[in-house]
């Protein structure tokens, strides 16, 4: 734990704050029902308000955490910007929306403008909290954004427009496209001696893995395309799944395979007492 001047002003100002999480604490007790057999609205109760309170806290953190920063240069003159004081907004969490006080700086010259705290505060241009865009992200990749949008409503109390939960849930998984197909295309540029040592590891050492490979048709932009599909998982001894990867990609062949080695080696199948192939007999 800190002990730096800083973290204990941060700390002093927090107990200062607890007073209100101990009100709310106290009521949420109070408005519990007496018998046991009233449990589904007990634990809806409870739930419920150890978000708010979780909410609480988290809003009073965020009011007395250190919030300096350096002055950032400005990507058009690289001149120093200077600070404009702190300004107000809105961020969405997993515990719901609190509001977040961050330093401002403008450029003196082109009048340009920036937060530089937004990048670790926001999930890139958007008003969401990282931990929220995580949990966006995978109800987004098991359903349509429109379920998605509603299970965030219901399992997290958490509202948020159908178009975000979209526009995140796209740009979150560009970003992993982007960063896969990076890999892919160094390994592809390097000499095939040094390919092999350049693979990525994994720490996974599972009992069973399998890669599955196929392509079907789908038309989009006008005309009928093939994408391939894949998927590579690990078991362990009793068959319970320790990972599983999975892709849909406009790729050629050859990238494809490059694909398909990159995700096997994410889930340890190079490392599998049992391994299996699953796919057609295409080229």
């Amino acid at each position: 734990m800190s002990t730096t001047p800083s973290s204990v002003l941060v700390k002093q100002g927090l107990r200062e704050q607890l007073a209100a999480c101990q009100r709310q604490l106290e009521e949420l007790a109070a408005q519990l029902p007496d018998a046991l057999e009233d449990w589904t609205a007990a634990e809806r109760q409870v739930r419920q308000g150890m978000l708010q309170i979780g909410r609480t806290l988290l809003q009073a953190w965020s009011e007395t955490a250190d919030g300096r920063v350096e002055a950032p240069e400005c990507v058009e003159c690289q001149e120093r910007m200077r600070h404009k004081g702190l300004v107000s907004g809105q961020l969405v969490t997993t515990l719901g929306a609190v509001q977040v006080r961050r330093a401002r700086f403008r450029c003196a010259f082109c009048g340009r403008e920036t937060y530089p705290q937004d990048a670790t505060l926001r999930f890139g241009a958007h008003a969401v909290s990282r931990p929220l865009a995580e949990v966006i992200g995978r109800l987004g990749a098991q359903g349509s954004f429109a379920q998605a949008r509603q299970n965030l409503k219901w399992d997290d109390g958490v509202p948020l427009a159908k178009q975000t939960v979209q526009i995140v849930c796209e740009e979150a998984g560009g970003r992993q496209l982007e960063r896969e197909d990076q890999q892919r295309r160094a390994l592809m540029a390097l000499p095939p001696q040094e390919q092999l040592q350049h693979l990525p590891d994994s720490e996974l050492t599972p009992e069973k893995a399998y890669v599955y490979a196929d392509g079907t048709m789908i038309h989009t932009a006008g005309d009928w395309h093939e994408i391939r599909v894949a998927r590579a998982a690990a078991m362990d001894e009793e068959d319970q799944v320790l990972a599983v990867e999975q892709r849909a990609r406009f790729l050629s062949c050859q990238e494809f395979g490059w694909q398909l080695l990159l995700l096997a080696r994410r889930v340890g199948y190079h490392r599998a007492a049992q391994r299996a192939f699953v796919g057609d007999g295409a080229h």
